[in-house]
């Protein structure tokens, strides 16, 4: 595959984590302004579920394109959206 191909579908890994964030997540503002250990255990479990399915994701773009730049993508997008929903978290000592 050419490479704009391969990076025009590995983009799909970009939209599809987009709209897990947004289906399994609450809004940062929501988390930022949550004090209450629950809304910590929602934030987590939400998380491991867009990671696994966005690299999930990733990983089967790659298998296909058989190229790492789906997987590589989706496991950045995993990773930066821990940091900022942890951080949002930590900001105001609703993590445990």
């Amino acid at each position: 595959m050419d490479n704009s191909d391969v990076a025009a579908v590995a983009a799909l890994a970009v939209t599809a984590s987009v709209g897990l964030v947004g289906q399994m997540l609450p809004p940062l503002p929501q988390v930022r302004r949550a004090s209450d250990p629950e809304t910590a255990t929602d934030v987590h479990t939400g998380l491991v579920a867009v990671a696994a399915l966005t690299i999930g994701i990733g990983g089967v773009l790659a298998a296909l394109l058989r190229s790492h730049l789906p997987l590589l993508l989706a496991a950045l997008i995993a990773a930066g959206l821990a940091v900022v929903y942890e951080r949002a978290l930590h900001m105001r000592g609703a993590a445990r």
